[in-house]
């Protein structure tokens, strides 16, 4: 049996993913067997241990090799506007469970004064330095802590296996 990882189908609706696969592959039409990534478990090891393992350690080598960089973006934001480095807002988790997620601060200390609302392009709540962060994600590096204490997870791609038999 030869496994052969592909990409996910191009985000269309499927009901039946053995006809999906077939139009994609129909020379192999007779000889598929979907796997779904959650029966591709370590045995013995629950999934979701897996998953919160590959969270802590992916989080903790991230937040520790990132900490110079982590470090300097800290100190660049609370020198270049009043107010601290972190935003915090509140989120709702799994189960609805309500959590603060972090970030650094690319607006204005009274940037939601009058409540939170979506930022636009030349939206003048943001900072100078707010706008490089969010144009290259920095200001979203925080949440890696987030990840680290269980309020978030790392989502990763997730890829389809096709079993053919050989």
């Amino acid at each position: 049996m030869e496994i052969i990882y592909t990409k996910p189908l191009m985000q269309a609706v499927v009901n039946d993913e053995y006809n999906a696969y077939a139009e994609v592959l129909p020379e192999a039409q007779r000889s598929l067997q979907l796997v779904r990534p959650e029966n591709l478990s370590t045995p013995g090891i629950p999934d979701s241990l897996m998953k919160r393992v590959f969270d802590v350690v992916f989080s903790l080598i991230l937040m520790l090799l990132g900490f110079p960089a982590f470090t300097l973006l800290y100190l660049i934001t609370r020198l270049s506007s009043r107010g601290p480095a972190f935003y915090k807002q509140e989120r709702n988790g799994r189960n609805g469970k309500p959590f603060h997620i972090y970030k650094f601060r690319s607006m204005h200390v009274d940037a939601e004064q009058y409540g939170p609302m979506l930022s636009s392009a030349n939206d003048p709540r943001i900072t100078r330095w707010g706008k490089i962060m969010c144009r290259s994600r920095l200001d979203e590096l925080p949440q890696f802590w987030n990840v680290l204490i269980g309020d978030m997870s790392i989502v990763r791609r997730n890829y389809r296996c096709i079993l053919i038999n050989s």
